[in-house]
């Protein structure tokens, strides 16, 4: 995080160099991160998008760095479109009860902590994993046992190797930096 501002130089220097082993979405990826955290957004999206015409990234937007081909890039998803709507109907018939259990674990000092991957800037962002890639946390599991049972019982969640369940808490006038997440 601390030295963007010292690597944009080195990443484009690479890029521009336009050699083979530089056409790497990683690189277009932290270049253009580098350069929105240190306010060139025009620059970034550039970047952007010079990677999504060289085939690096579904769209300027979409810049997760392992896709699944056969997925369909869309704003948002119907529980049909996502073939999942009995596990989705189990989420909102307990959705009092995921509340209930990701407040009470706000209310244990300690089990909510600090987002760690470096995408706030400036106040406060909380979070409780559950799962993170593919992993169980069984001691948090144990504040949630609705939440998780019902993760449990939908593998494509409870076994995703990119993914995460999580409560996450912002407070008020929290900045977080343009991000996507690692998969379509």
């Amino acid at each position: 995080q601390g030295k963007m501002k010292e690597s944009i130089p080195h990443l484009l220097a690479g890029i521009s160099s336009d050699d083979l082993s530089t056409r790497d979405a990683r690189l277009y990826f932290h270049l253009g991160d580098a350069l929105a955290r240190t306010g060139a957004k025009d620059q970034a999206m550039k970047i952007y998008v010079d990677g999504v015409e060289k085939g690096l990234f579904r769209s300027k937007y979409q810049r997760s760095l392992y896709n699944v081909d056969r997925l369909t890039a869309r704003p948002w998803w119907t529980h049909q479109q996502a073939q999942y709507h009995e596990f989705f109907r189990k989420l909102e018939e307990n959705w009092k009860q995921i509340k209930e259990e990701g407040l009470s674990a706000l209310k244990m000092k300690g089990l909510y902590q600090d987002e760690a991957e470096s995408l706030r800037d400036s106040g406060d962002w909380k979070q409780f994993e559950l799962y993170a890639r593919g992993v169980k946390y069984g001691a948090n599991c144990q504040q949630a046992p609705i939440t998780c049972s019902l993760i449990d019982s939908f593998p494509p969640a409870r076994t995703c190797k990119r993914g995460q369940t999580k409560f996450s808490v912002m407070s008020g006038g929290t900045h977080v930096w343009p991000h996507c997440g690692p998969t379509n």
